[in-house]
């Protein structure tokens, strides 16, 4: 199915006749994930907490590599535009590109900060998530971290196991370059990655000013092209709106015949338990 795991599970309780509305994940940090980010905050953002944005860009996998002029385009160009300062956040294996893609949005004219979290303190990204205003990057766990604490999300995706993880959020937008070779599992037939490497900061930007219009619909698609890309057609999506799921005919007999092979070995299993 070319739906995200979340949808088709939906889809495949509502075949087996549970009644189900769409229910996003939630994630409450728990008080003392705060006790370290509060003051951290306050000491990079002022007593006031100056308002940020997260921003996540994976640990370094070629696959999933944006440039650093890139994304130093379009951190420096969304603070400009709304006046919210961009928190990269990564561990310490990522610091040293983190700081680079500061540097470069420094002198393009932003004013960005880097958190380095710790090991085995993934609430401590809930809380700083938590705080921010909305979350921009790539398909990485801060991403769904973030849309787990409710907020808006723009995710950055490529094609290699689209569209499987696309967060369940209450407001998101999907920075994509669609493709026929979409479901490649990363087996690039390229040598960069150019569903990923052709994301422009331009597209970006329009993405996140969308996300902060407040306009409808609550998800939405932002299609990129390249030129490296011509003549490459996306598959066919499910395109998922608020608590609606639209389904193609073929996607939906798809879901049913693996329900059914769901529910055979179920019964498989029940039997060779009775003997």
């Amino acid at each position: 199915l070319d739906l995200p795991d979340w949808a088709a599970s939906q889809l495949l309780l509502e075949y087996w006749g549970i009644d189900t509305k769409p229910v996003y994940p939630v994630l409450r940090p728990p008080a003392e994930s705060f006790e370290e980010i509060d003051p951290w905050i306050r000491t990079h953002l002022g007593e006031s907490g100056e308002r940020f944005f997260l921003v996540a860009l994976g640990n370094g996998a070629a696959a999933k590599q944006l440039s650093v002029i890139t994304v130093a385009s379009f951190l420096a160009t969304l603070e400009q535009q709304t006046g919210i300062r961009a928190v990269l956040v990564g561990h310490d294996a990522e610091e040293a590109r983190l700081e680079a893609i500061c540097r470069a949005a420094t002198k393009a004219g932003g004013t960005p900060l880097v958190w380095i979290g710790r090991q085995r303190r993934l609430t401590d990204l809930a809380g700083l998530a938590t705080r921010a205003q909305f979350y921009l990057g790539l398909d990485t766990g801060a991403l769904h971290v973030a849309a787990a604490v409710g907020k808006p999300v723009v995710g950055v995706f490529g094609g290699g196991t689209w569209p499987r993880f696309l967060p369940a959020a209450v407001r998101s937008r999907t920075v994509v370059i669609p493709m026929a070779c979409f479901g490649c599992g990363w087996n690039c037939q390229f040598d960069d990655f150019r569903c990923v490497a052709d994301i422009s900061a331009e597209g970006v930007v329009k993405a996140g000013n969308d996300l902060l219009s407040g306009d409808e619909p609550a998800h939405a698609l932002v299609q990129l092209t390249s030129e490296r890309c011509t003549g490459a057609a996306p598959r066919e999506c499910l395109t998922i709106t608020g608590n609606q799921l639209t389904a193609t005919r073929e996607a939906l007999r798809t879901g049913i015949r693996s329900a059914e092979r769901v529910t055979s070995l179920e019964a498989e299993v029940a039997r060779r338990l009775k003997e």
